[in-house]
């Protein structure tokens, strides 16, 4: 005797859920290998079941992410918060994480554009000055020192009330044109907290 798709659906639901529970609790125990796999095996569980439940899956994809980023594992955890976000395009907290993760991959760009919908789905202005923060980093990078001065004064506009951490980044721009291109993330990571 074969179940339908629909039977074997609500069996594998409640197994679905156990695993997150389970993965949850291994995450705390920071057991992170052993979470990984168990959210690994509720996504294909889920993925057993035909009929396109995305939106449910996404917040196994973001707790998946967020035990790859515990692990070490930030490129592999990109794409897992990447599924969590094409589940659900208005999870705050994937596109959060994405950016912080980003932002450690020294991918300024690709953060910047995170941060900037995640200012649309919040609608605070802290993650759209970050944004522009991050793009000021890219352009310096690429050593187009005046449309970083600009993306940083865009920055100092969005946010006022952090006018002169904005200023700061301004100044030691001008002021160290050589040495500009070398600056080390975590010292502009004090401006941007995602």
């Amino acid at each position: 005797m074969q179940l339908s798709p629909e039977l074997a659906g609500k069996l594998r639901r409640p197994m679905i859920v156990a695993l997150q529970k389970q993965a949850a609790q291994l995450y705390t125990a920071k057991q992170f290998t052993d979470a990984i796999d168990a959210l690994h095996t509720a996504i294909e569980w889920n993925d057993a079941d035909s009929r396109g439940l995305l939106a449910e899956t996404s917040p196994i994809w973001l707790a998946w992410g967020e035990t790859l980023i515990k692990a070490d594992q930030h490129e592999q955890a990109i794409g897992k918060l990447t599924e969590a976000i094409r589940g659900d395009a208005k999870s705050v907290d994937a596109y959060r994480l994405r950016a912080q993760t980003l932002t450690k991959l020294e991918k300024h760009d690709q953060a910047a554009e995170d941060l900037e919908q995640l200012a649309k789905l919040t609608g605070e202005t802290s993650p759209a000055a970050q944004a522009s923060v991050l793009r000021g980093i890219a352009k310096t990078k690429k050593g187009d020192f005046k449309a970083a001065i600009a993306a940083y004064r865009k920055a100092a506009d969005v946010d006022s009330e952090n006018q002169d951490r904005y200023q700061l980044l301004i100044t030691r721009r001008r002021s160290s044109w050589n040495r500009a291109r070398h600056w080390p993330s975590e010292f502009v990571a004090r401006f941007v907290c995602c």
